[in-house]
């Protein structure tokens, strides 16, 4: 298996540090676009840190198709004086072989590194001190946006979550219902309190009465709602549990 496919199957599991690939690709071809307004370059690369081992990176042409390919890489694809740079000290690479260079940017948040961008060109002289300096505020930009993907990206993944959660609540509680459980929780608690009738109530929203929802002689129950009737009912509202005894049947 070569690196690149080892890459792809251990950064598939790893979790999304950067923001949705998706969106990247996009904002990542305008932004190649302004930035050639003040410097000249071939091609773009822009590598966003996916974990600590996997990096997604977006390359583009400048004389291409105007779309930016996405990639998952090992971090290695870069050497480590790359990943040293710092916002305020670029990297400025010349190949004596091609007489080519590359300018290696740090790509940050106030919070956290977000990766390189990476531009190359074939001519040695293409960056200059003066046209690199204009790329800064460009490039704080750039972060600032990608960070505000990442979190659009991860308050929406929260939102699916929570959506899917509520739709799992149902369910969860029907399999937790007590009342399936009543007449062995029943044995349970005669070993400790005797008696011959357990029932189980809810109280109304409103406090104002409760509705009975088995009981041991009965099992599930389908009663009406009592309502509280006198002062003194309402008063036992707050009531966590009841015990009575010596009680005389009224009516069925």
């Amino acid at each position: 298996m070569s690196e690149r496919a080892d890459s792809r199957t251990a950064g598939s599991g790893a979790t999304r540090m950067g923001a949705s690939a998706g969106s990247v690709g996009p904002l990542f071809a305008r932004i190649v676009s302004t930035l050639g307004a003040s410097v000249s370059f071939d091609r773009a690369e822009l590598a966003l840190i996916e974990s600590p081992e996997a990096i997604r990176v977006f390359e583009m042409d400048v004389a291409g198709t105007g779309e930016a390919t996405e990639s998952l890489e090992p971090k290695q694809r870069y050497p480590d004086a790359f990943w040293s740079v710092t916002p305020a000290s670029p990297l400025l690479v010349r190949d004596d072989k091609t007489a080519g260079s590359r300018l290696v940017l740090s790509v940050r948040s106030e919070r956290r590194p977000l990766g390189l961008l990476v531009l190359s060109s074939g001519s040695a002289d293409a960056f200059e001190a003066a046209k690199t300096a204009a790329l800064a505020p460009i490039v704080d930009l750039m972060a600032i946006t990608l960070e505000r993907e990442r979190l659009w990206s991860l308050e929406e993944r929260r939102q699916q979550r929570r959506a899917k959660l509520a739709a799992l609540l149902p369910k969860i509680a029907e399999a937790l219902d007590v009342r399936q459980v009543f007449l062995s929780l029943s044995g349970v608690i005669q070993e400790i309190v005797p008696h011959d009738i357990l029932a189980f109530a809810l109280l109304s929203p409103d406090r104002g009465g409760v509705k009975v929802q088995a009981a041991t002689h009965a099992g599930l129950l389908d009663l009406p709602e009592y309502r509280f009737s006198t002062e003194e009912e309402a008063l036992d509202t707050n009531w966590r549990f009841l015990l009575a005894q010596d009680l005389s049947l009224v009516r069925e």
